[in-house]
């Protein structure tokens, strides 16, 4: 059996409301190709070989960074605003699929690489060929991931989400959401389509609202 993950998906080459912590008319502050050579600094050895961040060669491999206003767990109601300035740099890119990583600049902890739960899954197909029909998706629990697929990131709502395709019609892909609450992304929604049937036909896998009691 093929065990799954957002990163198997790349070597094939509706999120529930939560409270809003970013301000709403927060944009991109940069829209420079190469990250601050600070940020450059601490995420080249943050993340070894798998980006090459100087590669950006076009508006859509470019740096871009948002201010971000949150409160921490257990800040009192009346405590002022933490700051943060969130990094989207360019790691890499194939034929349809073009990832990034995120880092967060705060004044307590400075620059910090982000990684993003996500479910850790194997879908299981009949007669063990991956074209054949999807019979079931197992979980065995929750992995971090260091890159985020064709990623978009609402600051009005701080959201982030992903759309990894494992090939280039998009019949089979994944995708993640994740919300910045309380000073963390955290995984809200996250679905599989693990068939290759020319159809969009996604499978959600972990739904926050539906955990919640």
């Amino acid at each position: 059996m093929i065990r799954f993950s957002l990163a198997f998906a790349l070597a094939l080459l509706g999120a529930p409301a939560l409270a809003q912590e970013v301000a709403p008319d927060a944009a991109p502050s940069t829209t420079i190709q190469l990250p601050p050579p600070e940020v450059l600094a601490v995420a080249k050895p943050a993340y070894g070989k798998i980006c090459d961040f100087e590669f950006a060669a076009g508006p859509d491999q470019r740096h871009r960074s948002w201010p971000m206003d949150y409160k921490n767990k257990g800040d009192a109601p009346d405590q002022a605003l933490n700051k943060a300035t969130l990094h989207e740099l360019f790691c890499f890119s194939g034929a349809y699929n073009v990832s990034y990583v995120y880092m967060l600049e705060t004044e307590a902890d400075g620059l910090m690489p982000l990684h993003f739960a996500a479910p850790d899954f194997r879908p299981v197909y009949e007669n063990d060929d991956y074209e054949a029909k999807v019979l079931r998706i197992d979980t065995s629990g929750f992995l971090t991931e260091r890159v985020v697929v064709n990623p978009d990131f609402d600051a009005a709502s701080g959201t982030l989400t992903s759309a990894g395709k494992w090939r280039g019609i998009g019949d089979a892909s994944s995708s993640g959401t994740w919300r910045f609450l309380e000073g963390n992304f955290v995984l809200v929604h996250y679905e599989v389509d693990a068939s290759y049937d020319g159809e969009i036909n996604p499978t959600v896998i972990f739904d926050a609202a539906a955990e919640t009691p």
